[in-house]
């Protein structure tokens, strides 16, 4: 499971436990985690930080006594980032080992993208491990 920590040191936990969230996923935020392979996904949440929260925030709700307001009052350029690398490892998590591969050098290609643009060196390095 991913975990991640708020600005305010608040720990959060990240799974997708089954095909029912990868629907709701889609049908509330349009995240289809079933394209994950064409890169529409990790543009997501590489470009779009509002898509990526509210697709967070879908799958933390159920567990979470916060209202969605209250939850992105404590994201900040740190914690965005937790929620970022979070969100792959669920993913990755979520899918088989066998896929893990390849959405890892995927993942790993928009992370170079990412570097290119704003000068950084990002690297595969901080992807997070599978356990998948």
């Amino acid at each position: 499971m991913a975990k991640l920590k708020d600005s305010t040191g608040r720990h959060w936990e990240l799974s997708i436990p089954n095909f029912a969230t990868v629907a709701k996923l889609r049908q509330t935020t349009g995240l289809d985690l079933n394209k994950i392979g064409n890169g529409e996904v990790f543009d997501v949440f590489f470009c779009d930080a509002e898509a990526l929260i509210k697709a967070v925030w879908t799958l933390l709700e159920k567990r979470s006594e916060d209202t969605y307001d209250a939850f992105i009052e404590v994201i900040d350029a740190e914690t965005l980032d937790a929620i970022r690398k979070a969100a792959i490892e669920a993913i990755l998590d979520f899918f088989h080992q066998s896929r893990s591969a390849t959405l890892k050098s995927r993942v790993a290609e928009m992370i170079g993208k990412l570097g290119d643009l704003s000068g950084s060196s990002n690297s595969a390095s901080s992807l997070p491990a599978s356990s998948a």
